[in-house]
């Protein structure tokens, strides 16, 4: 299916339901796949304000059925909040790396830590901060949102590469070989000139 024909169906289905969060953020990957990126930030905008809209409701909703006493009600209706708050904390975090992206580090971290208040362990977030701490030669604090966003999604390569570099910075060479390594183990098109050079300067690791 054509991206047009699948834009147009996610607009129909807009027009139904102009609060369909999820389909503003499918309209919004289609426009960054098309390098439209005034209009993905604007989609990705209306599928937070949608999330957050959503997510309210849903607490209301429990909080009014807990008063009730009404406790299977009222834990559908949470569960449907932390799932929107979720999903919302995907969005933020898509709005932050197009920000990233951009260079506009200020509104990259606004919506990165938007993000995280969503949903606390949003790995992207982290990445993005440590990128924007990395870019501002915050070393210690750059190492402390990669580490943790690890934590979370070890498999991420670009994040293992991203603290390998940091680590470099920080003068740990056994540490950025580790990562630059796992990085190579994860995504065999990965390769860093430099890092290579500190791999070959210390054999034994």
């Amino acid at each position: 299916m054509s991206n047009s024909l699948i834009k147009s169906h996610l607009e129909s289905a807009i027009k139904s339901n102009s609060h369909f969060a999820q389909a503003y953020y499918e309209l919004a990957k289609i426009f960054l796949e098309e390098q439209n990126i005034k209009s993905a930030i604007r989609s990705l905008k209306n599928a937070i304000n949608s999330g957050l809209e959503k997510s309210l409701v849903s607490e209301k909703k429990g909080q009014s059925l807990l008063k009730q006493r009404q406790f299977p009600q009222a834990k559908r209706h949470m569960f449907k909040m932390g799932l929107s708050k979720y999903n919302t904390s995907i969005y933020f975090s898509e709005l932050a790396q197009i920000y990233l992206d951009s260079y506009d580090f200020e509104n990259a971290k606004t919506y990165a830590l938007h993000s995280l208040d969503e949903y606390a362990n949003q790995p992207t977030a982290m990445h993005i901060l440590g990128c924007i701490n990395a870019s501002n030669n915050k070393w210690k604090l750059s190492a402390e949102w990669f580490t943790k966003s690890l934590e979370l999604d070890f498999k991420n390569a670009t994040t293992h590469l991203s603290l390998a570099h940091v680590k470099q910075k920080q003068k740990k060479p056994k540490d950025a070989i580790h990562h630059y390594l796992i990085a190579k183990d994860l995504d065999q098109c990965i390769s860093s000139t430099s890092l290579d050079k500190l791999s070959k300067k210390h054999p034994e690791l």
